[in-house]
Order: structure tokens, then C-alpha cells, then sequence
């Protein structure tokens, strides 16, 4: 007895054997896609968060004059002695975080950089140094610090800052963040 067709078994065992090379497949193009995306997200965030700390260690780094740091931002709370105490053979204190940091700059105009917490930006003068739209601060991640050896020498600004993709994406993928950090001797001052 010949038969001309296929039997409904072996249309089923087809089906299983397409099925689970379709999931194969599917599987690794979603890895490979995800992996993209991760590479992508990266790259834009270590772009924006290089931008950022580049452009403040240059003005940092060339001041004519260091107008403080602060906590506030309020006119009289800012910081100009940046010397630590220490007594006795204790451990270096750990540096005050500040969210304000205020000089003035080569062409004599005022610079604020800012650790804007509220809008998860790091700003000068209240004009983002990132774009919000891509990277954002992540959770309170951002401050300065300010250390001297004497109230003579030039203080040591450290910057600090993580960067993450902006938005709420529920990706593993985008759910990290970047630390960036500097610090920077001000070399321009003018006592």
C-alpha cells in the first residue's frame, strides 16, 4: 500500500522540530540586540559623562580665583578654607560632599557648577553640562570635595558624578550607572 501524503504525525513532528529552531533563532537575535542596546547605552553615557568632566576640570583647573564651596548655595554659606584638621595619629577625615561649587574664571566672569539633585543634572551657571534626554544623575550621585594642606596652598577641587540612561526603562540592560571622577589643582589663582 503506497501512500501519497504525510500522516498527521509527521506533520506534528515537523511542526516541534520548526518551532524549536524558531525559538533557537529568536533567542539569539534578542541576546544579540540586547548586547547592542548595552554597547549603545555605554558608549552615549561615557560620551556625555567624558564631555561633562573635561569641560569642569579645564575651568577648575584655570580659575582666577576660588569663591568656595557649599552645601547650599546660599549666598553666605559658601565655603574658602578647605583645610582639614587633624589631631593626633587619626585616620584623614572624610571630606565634606558639597553640591555648589563657585570660582571665578579666566575671562573674570562667575562660574557656579551645580549638582543639581532635584533635576538629576550637573549644571554651571543653571545650564546642564549633559543632555537630560539621553543620561541623567544617578540617585544623589554627585558632588564636590575640597582639600589644602595649608590655607596658602591651592586647594584640590575632586569632582565626582555617576551618569545612567535617562529614563525608566526596565531593560537590565540600561538599569546601570557609570562613575566619573577628577580632581583637579587650580593652577591660575590669584591670592
Amino acid at each position: 500500500m503506497s501512500s501519497k501524503g504525510y500522516t498527521l504525525i509527521e506533520f506534528v513532528m515537523v511542526m516541534i522540530v520548526v518551532s524549536v529552531i524558531g525559538v533557537i533563532i529568536m533567542s539569539i537575535l534578542s541576546s544579540t540586540l540586547r548586547g547592542t542596546k548595552k554597547t549603545n547605552v555605554i558608549s552615549s553615557i561615557r560620551i556625555s559623562g567624558n564631555q561633562a568632566i573635561t569641560q569642569m576640570a579645564k575651568l577648575i583647573r584655570f580659575a582666577k580665583k576660588f569663591e568656595g564651596v557649599s552645601e547650599s548655595g546660599t549666598i553666605n554659606t559658601y565655603v574658602l578654607d578647605c583645610t582639614q584638621t587633624v589631631i593626633g595619629p587619626t585616620p584623614t577625615p572624610t571630606p565634606v560632599a558639597y553640591k555648589y561649587l563657585k570660582f571665578k574664571a579666566e575671562d573674570d566672569g562667575q562660574i557656579i557648577f551645580t549638582c543639581d539633585d532635584a533635576n538629576s543634572t550637573i549644571a554651571s551657571n543653571t545650564a546642564s553640562l549633559i543632555d537630560t534626554d539621553i543620561v541623567k544623575v544617578a540617585d544623589n550621585n554627585c558632588w564636590f570635595t575640597c582639600n589644602q594642606d595649608r590655607v596658602t596652598t591651592n586647594p584640590v577641587i575632586r569632582v565626582y558624578f555617576e551618569l545612567r540612561q535617562a529614563g525608566d526603562s526596565t531593560f537590565p540592560e540600561s538599569q546601570f550607572s557609570i562613575p566619573f571622577e577628577t580632581s583637579v589643582v587650580l593652577k591660575n589663582l590669584v591670592k
